[in-house]
């Protein structure tokens, strides 16, 4: 059983180790992909577009569903559009 001191001990320990270094409790750095079949309605109006709000709240990564990349995208190229290497998830 732990005692009240030795709770008190460990938790000062690891909030001074949290705040003398943070990154330790940041998590890591991850890809955040969104199947655009969840926008399909918005891609059709205007894929360009949507593909700009996809990236500005925070996807990294898109999925293409049947996207094989030997045909135009949407009616795009995708490697013309900013950031974009021209390939999907």
């Amino acid at each position: 059983m732990t005692s009240r001191r030795s709770f008190l001990k460990s938790a000062s320990v690891f909030s001074a180790g949290a705040f003398l270094s943070p990154s330790l409790l940041a998590a890591p750095k991850t890809n955040i992909g969104l199947q655009l079949y969840t926008v399909r309605d918005a891609m059709q109006k205007d894929p360009a577009g949507t593909l700009a709000k996809v990236a500005k709240l925070g996807y990294t990564t898109v999925e293409g569903a049947t996207y094989t990349g030997s045909q135009k995208f949407y009616g795009m190229d995708l490697r013309l559009l900013p950031g974009c290497s021209g390939k999907l998830a």
